[in-house]
């Protein structure tokens, strides 16, 4: 009887043994399945651009399977772009200490960075040869002599070459595009470029010539003489922020000022070496109230008031010959034939000399011009070498660029498209990128052709969303509420579009987009008032609207400015400011009230505007502002290599960026369906 009862307790005992490994298995493939699903789940609402649910079922996947590793990876992915950058920060640094991997520390390092970054005091500049553009390899597009240079947004390349009196246009890497030689007697001199348009100067024919981008003429203006309006030897040429225009006339050792259509208005600085005199001036550039001259003769830098008054002197033992100036970021990039490049920093006074690289075995031989790109990269042009030597400023050499995935869309499969960005260090967008820049792999197979213009060729159009507070005193300011608004409503167009949300204690659709300024108005007078002022949920939910759109984006919120203990209560500041950053949607203000720190500083990290309402000139400028915001999205499109019957299956991609000597590195995947 107790053998009989030891056999019934023991053989069930080893069949449990001989079956756990299976049902073991059976049960985590299960459980992997389960998360699988809830994964997949996450990544339709991601690609949806609504990233809090897929947070929710990201985590939920983690749940089940811990080792989901993906899954995590999309959750970090999630909690940045849904404005949650300490909650990314904590899943990036999860899978950095179990994989090591560089490119996820990456990720650490650039989300620390952003977040830190405007609280740094800037570094001097420092820089790294990148590359240099030979005239003599330009073949047909060389430029003999060259006297001046610009780069436009696109990163193209205007060099001014005086021997043959002609402009040469080339792009960054040295393939030449087109040339312009106005007359056959010119000898072009200096160069200028503003919001397209260019502006340069003929020394021959006493002219100024102002074009756009493509050389089609705007208008020319000057002739030989010493009157107004007249020249001999017009030399540097310059833009101020108006689109007003400066003209060194070097022979007559003076300045003269013109409006924008090429009108004289005054002229100032006469031969000599006292103060307000000039002799042989070679450059100009404005910078606010202030204009700089390359007093060359003197080798110094005179400084007068845009009406013409002398304010001081630059001095320093480097300007030995003074030619190139240029104004950009605050700096004063100072080409000095002799000494080099000095970068003076006009509001410290502090002054960085750069003349050679490479451990010194590379040095400038006549440096007559320099210019940054919009990317900080600096252009500068040697005048006896007959070359462009760029250069990196050394921190973006050692730390890449930072791509980022914002949805896929795979709705005309076989053609993928994914949504992305791309930063620089300090976190602003990296513009102008071409196709040959980006480099997709698909499952271990390099993808043939990319395009990235797609939302570049859109039709210009703005979509913006109204936050309107509808709190119990903003009773008082409904005027003004109709009043400040109808600035932006009267310059609409057809294809632009608004909403508007009503906002107390909790938000509401006042309006849906709409292009009407009569429906719109009539929303904006109807609204009720209440009480509460929840406006962290208002400024979260509109960004949230606005993700989906692909038009010029903003947010704009009208209040009376007054901010209690529960408006930031569910979405923190640093959490709208992170959300609106990380999408490039710009929050502005108008406030008919009273100031607020807490508002200010949201406009001011997203790139918006906080307004007082009487100020007119600011009300007038927001809707151009927002119109003509540059996109910064890329959408990466190819033709996938799969075939129907891998429906189902997960595809990985990576996205690789590499320009000017800067890299970076974006991993993904979409379902194939």
């Amino acid at each position: 009887m107790r053998y009989r009862t030891l056999k019934n307790i023991i053989l069930p005992a080893l069949l449990i043994l001989l079956f756990l490994p299976i049902i073991s298995f059976g049960q985590s493939e299960a459980t992997f399945e389960m998360a699988r699903t809830r994964f997949k789940q996450g990544i339709t609402l991601f690609n949806n651009y609504s990233y809090l649910g897929a947070i929710e079922f990201f985590r939920n996947a983690l749940s089940v399977y811990p080792e989901y590793h993906q899954a995590r990876e999309y959750l970090a992915r999630a909690y940045r772009l849904a404005g949650y950058t300490d909650e990314a920060l904590t899943e990036w640094q999860y899978l950095f200490d179990i994989s090591r991997d560089a490119a996820v520390q990456n990720k650490i390092d650039m989300l620390r960075y952003h977040r830190v970054q405007s609280m740094q005091q800037p570094l001097p500049p420092e820089y790294t040869h990148v590359r240099t553009l030979e005239s003599r390899d330009l073949k047909s597009y060389h430029f003999r002599y060259p006297t001046d240079i610009v780069v436009d947004r696109n990163k193209m390349i205007y060099v001014v070459s005086y021997n043959s009196g002609r402009i040469v246009k080339i792009d960054d890497k040295g393939k030449g595009l087109r040339t312009f030689k106005p007359a056959a007697d010119s000898r072009i001199f200096s160069i200028d470029m503003e919001n397209d348009t260019l502006l340069f100067s003929d020394f021959a024919n006493d002219r100024i010539y102002c074009t756009d981008s493509n050389f089609n003429a705007n208008f020319i203006f000057g002739e030989s003489g010493s009157g107004n309006g007249q020249f001999h030897g017009p030399q540097g040429v310059c833009f101020d922020e108006q689109m007003g225009i400066y003209v060194v006339d070097s022979g007559n050792h003076r300045i003269q000022k013109f409006s924008k259509d090429g009108s004289y208005i005054l002229q100032f600085g006469t031969k000599g070496n006292y103060e307000g005199e000039l002799l042989n001036p070679t450059d100009v550039a404005v910078d606010g109230e202030f204009v700089y001259i390359t007093d060359t003769g003197n080798r110094r830098i005179s400084v007068f008031d845009t009406s013409g008054n002398f304010i001081t002197h630059i001095t320093d033992d480097n300007l030995q010959s003074p030619r190139g100036l240029v104004s950009q970021n605050g700096e004063l990039l100072i080409s000095d034939s002799s000494s080099g490049l000095i970068v003076y920093n006009i509001k410290t006074e502090s002054r960085v000399y750069f003349s050679s690289w490479n451990e010194d075995s590379s040095k400038f031989s006549r440096l007559y011009s320099s210019v940054y790109d919009r990317d900080g990269f600096l252009y500068s042009l040697d005048h006896d070498k007959e070359s462009v030597a760029i250069f990196s400023p050394v921190e973006k050499r050692y730390t890449n660029l930072d791509i980022e995935i914002k949805s896929v869309d795979v709705s005309k499969f076989p053609t993928v498209a994914f949504y992305v960005s791309v930063r620089d260090r300090s976190g602003k967008p990296v513009y102008a990128l071409r196709p040959e820049e980006f480099f997709v792999t698909e499952d271990s197979a390099r993808i043939q052709k990319v395009s990235i213009d797609y939302l570049h060729e859109r039709k210009l159009k703005s979509t913006m969303v109204f936050c309107v507070d509808r709190s119990e005193p903003m009773q008082n300011w409904s005027d003004e509420l109709i009043w400040s608004a109808d600035f932006i409503l009267k310059e609409m167009k057809r294809s632009d579009s608004v909403k508007v949300l009503d906002f107390t204690d909790d938000y509401s659709v006042a309006s849906d987009y709409d292009w009407s300024r009569r429906r719109l108005l009539k929303s904006l007078r109807d609204g009720t008032f209440g009480e509460g002022k929840q406006i962290g949920r208002v400024l979260y939910n509109a960004i949230t609207d606005l993700l989906k759109t692909d038009s010029k984006r903003a947010v704009v919120l009208f209040t009376d400015g007054i901010v209690n203990e529960t408006s930031f209560e569910q979405y923190s500041e640093n959490v709208i400011i992170d959300y609106a950053r990380c999408h490039y949607i710009p929050v502005y203000i108008v406030s008919l009230s009273q100031n607020s720190e807490v508002l200010k500083d949201i406009c001011d990290k997203t790139g918006g505007m906080f307004i007082e309402a009487r100020k007119v000139s600011d009300l007038q400028r927001i809707y151009s502002d927002i119109r003509n915001q540059e996109e910064y999205r890329y959408v990466v499109v190819y033709n996938s290599f799969k075939e129907s019957f891998y429906s189902g299956w997960w595809s990985n991609v990576s996205i690789e960026v590499e320009s000017k000597g800067e890299s970076g590195i974006e991993w993904g995947g979409y379902y194939i369906p």
